[in-house]
């Protein structure tokens, strides 16, 4: 069993991956702004109360129990002008960057940023051009600072996420158009969970979509 440091954990879809890993028999600590919102407790959750666009205030992690995995599953529902995704992301990696302990980074992304761009049908690219220009950017940043970091990381470019507690399945699409638009939050979660430890995603930013 792993060790995994969440970032976003009091998300929507920070939620799923804090209880699926619990499930799965996983420790977890999760890195919320209020920690009284938080859901209930459990012997192996450590609930720490930090913001992650400040970077000292993550320090703490660097005296807690070794990391294995450092997960990032910042998200903002500000359209325009919010970088909290390529800060977190920053100041998350930039804990572990210089010292001994190298966590796996694993950072949600969006179908279509980067060479996934060809992934989305015509629908998709408009939506993406007219109304999440500057989160499509956004998401281009955070990964640029996941692959700058040194650290061994995952990139998963999720399709449109939909709410929903059914876990649903997943699909990793490698090339061609996206056969579906979405993936539920629960489902995206499984897939990261499920690929934990798979050496072969190593260092590769993979598209997933709903099954």
């Amino acid at each position: 069993m792993s060790h995994l440091v969440i970032l976003g954990a009091s998300g929507k879809t920070g939620r799923h991956l804090v209880q699926q890993a619990l499930d799965a028999g996983h420790t977890v600590t999760a890195v919320v702004r209020d920690p009284d919102a938080f859901p209930p407790r459990h012997e192996r959750l450590t609930v720490l109360q930090a913001d992650v666009t400040n970077g000292p205030s993550l320090r703490v992690l660097r005296a807690g129990p070794e990391v294995d995995h450092l997960v990032v599953a910042l998200g903002s529902r500000e359209l325009w002008g919010n970088t909290v995704r390529s800060e977190g992301t920053a100041h998350g990696v930039g804990v572990f960057a210089h010292g001994d302990a190298r966590p796996r980074v694993w950072v949600i992304s969006a179908a279509g940023v980067g060479d996934s761009w060809e992934q989305l049908g015509v629908v998709g690219k408009l939506f993406a051009r007219l109304l999440l220009p500057s989160v499509m950017k956004e998401h281009a940043r955070q990964e640029e600072v996941v692959r700058a970091s040194g650290l061994p990381f995952t990139i998963l470019r999720a399709s449109g996420l939909a709410d929903g507690d059914a876990p649903g399945g997943y699909q990793v699409v490698e090339r061609g158009k996206l056969p579906r638009t979405s993936i539920e939050r629960a489902a995206l979660a499984t897939c990261l969970l499920d690929h934990l430890d798979d050496e072969a995603w190593l260092g590769r930013a993979l598209t997933v979509t709903g099954a």
